[in-house]
């Protein structure tokens, strides 16, 4: 059985950085190598999009954590959910990311909020 976290990354990343638990880019490393994609990706790598002699070149899998969840961080800053400064690696909440993660509006939903509504608003 494998993970589909990586499909709901940026809402859970979202939280994680409302909640304080997530600063930066180095601490969501961490904090995605506590999860379950993380310990399937390592014993499955194909199973993610990974080739299948990747762990010879980056055998923690610290490489692709840091690729997925700065991906998802621009994602995320694009819909102005976060503020992802890419100097520093800093992650920082806005009103809309908070307001997403307490009402539990998915980062889909906000992406096509901004979208839709941007050009109807003054």
């Amino acid at each position: 059985m494998e993970s589909s976290f990586v499909d709901a990354l940026e809402d859970h990343l979202n939280a994680e950085i409302v909640a304080g638990t997530v600063t930066n880019i180095r601490e969501a490393v961490i904090w995605l190598s506590y999860t379950y994609l993380y310990v399937r990706a390592v014993r499955n790598p194909q199973a993610y999009g990974l080739p299948w002699n990747h762990r010879e070149t980056d055998p923690q899998l610290q490489e692709w954590c840091a690729m997925i969840v700065e991906e998802a961080a621009k994602r995320l800053d694009n819909c102005r959910m976060i503020r992802y400064d890419k100097k520093s690696g800093s992650l920082a909440v806005t009103a809309l990311g908070r307001t997403a993660s307490h009402y539990y509006l998915k980062f889909s939903t906000i992406k096509i909020f901004n979208e839709k509504l941007n050009s109807q608003m003054t």
